[in-house]
């Protein structure tokens, strides 16, 4: 499942390059610094990656922030700790908690159907079936992937996720007209358009375009200010480049990451985003729904975002939450640190964010390697964890 596995590791990353504010986070250095920046600068030699961006958080407390390589390999532009990505699924817990502010709102609820908000979602088949199931989807299903709708997307979205020349509802109607995999709730499937359905009920149930609830629902009070599914225009010189492999070199992708035209925000993989305001979010889950002392959402409905789904997933060792994957097996060995009921997310341009309740410890990697292998980064992985 490599990449749809939605959790598989830390890509890598070397050479350290602060900016102002990383300074005072990283004097002096200790030894969980020295260790991850050799490892960094190990990745980027062995040409791993081109450039990367690694936080490590404990506590609320940034225990390292290195930034390695380079934004743009031919530019010889560094990169930065402020680095704006493209960090593709990552988005989908995101949307995730934007939608569970509506829960919290008492406008939706988990076990609603989804064609309450959306009726195109009312009469669905299942393949191999000539009959409409009777068996609606429900809200919490879009969330944890056992809804049943495609994995793959329709052909006329086949190239969305680098063209984003569809609009939210364009892209929603599509989906309904495929038939589901199969019937919601009897199995699980990793399932990106169920959270571009899920983007599209926020938009119905608010009144607003899903990026702008999403912009003054989510980003402004988490404080989030370089968070948005759209480019800001005003900020592109801090988008790093993408890349990805061809013939055992990291060469740059065709995809113009500044994403010219774009109609569609992609709830489940457009976000742009930074580590510090993913720290944000990171840190409002461990607070359960307070950041800086204000409560953003009810605790029970952050508890529910990492609580394993009654359905097991295709995944060995993890479980699905809202949005989230969870470790769930003490015993079981892993290719990296982590511990079990630790949860997170990883995107299709290799970065990860992995939250760890146990240890009050808060994991982010950054990268722009479109469809690595994130097996790479497990030695960052590794080397991000205290001990």
């Amino acid at each position: 499942m490599d990449r749809r596995t939605f959790l598989a590791g830390l890509t890598s990353v070397g050479c350290l390059a602060l900016t102002k504010n990383a300074a005072a986070y990283l004097a002096p250095m200790s030894p969980l610094q020295e260790r991850v920046r050799a490892q960094l600068d190990l990745s980027v030699s062995d040409g791993l990656t081109v450039g990367a961006v690694v936080m490590v958080v404990q506590r609320d407390n940034v225990l390292a922030l290195e930034a390695a390589g380079y934004a743009d390999l031919a530019a010889k532009r560094p990169m930065r700790t402020d680095a704006i990505f493209d960090i593709r699924s990552i988005s989908k817990p995101i949307t995730v908690f934007g939608a569970l502010l509506l829960v919290d709102d008492g406008k939706l609820a988990l076990e609603d159907p989804l064609a309450k908000f959306l009726p195109e979602f009312s009469r669905l088949t299942v393949k191999g079936q000539s009959q409409p199931t009777n068996v609606p989807i429900t809200i919490r299903q879009l969330m944890n992937h056992s809804s049943g709708i495609a994995e793959d997307r329709p052909p006329e979205l086949e190239n969305i996720t680098r063209t984003f020349d569809h609009s939210l509802a364009q892209d929603v109607a599509l989906v309904a007209q495929q038939p589901l995999d199969f019937t919601p709730g009897s199995k699980w499937t990793y399932s990106s358009s169920g959270i571009a359905v899920l983007g599209r009920v926020i938009e119905v149930i608010s009144g607003q375009p899903f990026e702008s609830f999403m912009e003054k629902r989510v980003f402004e009070p988490l404080v989030m200010p370089d968070s948005s599914f759209f480019t800001n225009r005003s900020k592109v010189d801090r988008i790093p480049t993408m890349y990805n492999l061809e013939d055992g070199k990291l060469v740059k992708d065709v995809m113009d990451v500044t994403r010219p035209g774009q109609k569609y925000p992609g709830p489940e993989f457009g976000l742009f985003s930074t580590a510090e305001d993913l720290r944000h979010f990171g840190q409002m889950m461990l607070n359960r729904g307070v950041w800086n002392g204000h409560t953003l959402v009810s605790s029970k409905l952050v508890d529910e975002m990492h609580r394993p789904a009654d359905i097991h997933t295709s995944v060995p060792k993890y479980q699905s939450g809202l949005g989230f994957a969870i470790h769930t097996e003490k015993e079981a060995e892993m290719s990296y640190a982590v511990t079990n009921e630790s949860y997170g997310a990883n995107g299709a341009s290799g970065g990860i964010i992995w939250i760890d309740p146990s240890l009050q410890l808060i994991r982010i990697y950054l990268t722009h390697y479109f469809l690595g292998d994130f097996r790479d980064g497990n030695p960052a992985m590794n080397a991000a964890f205290p001990g």
